[in-house]
């Protein structure tokens, strides 16, 4: 009787360090995925913020190359 007892014990632990393992594996999955979804989220983030702003810069240096343009043009004129 004790031997079975031992037995089943040992089972019980077996059985109990397997789902451990499983528990550990599933987490550490689940945190690498959340950290890959924040980069993404954070990259797109950054793109959506940076975009705007380059086509502001982009749109000012044009008007400002313009203007240059028209001043030279001007000069030219006189």
């Amino acid at each position: 009787m004790p031997q079975r007892v031992a037995r089943q014990s040992l089972a019980v632990q077996i059985y109990l360090a397997a789902i451990q393992n499983m528990v550990w594996v599933l987490g550490h999955c689940i945190i690498w995925m959340g950290i890959q979804h924040m980069k993404m989220m954070m990259a797109i983030l950054l793109h959506f913020a940076v975009l705007p702003w380059g086509q502001i810069l982009e749109e000012t240096l044009f008007i400002f190359m313009q203007v240059i343009k028209r001043e030279q043009l001007r000069s030219l004129a006189r």
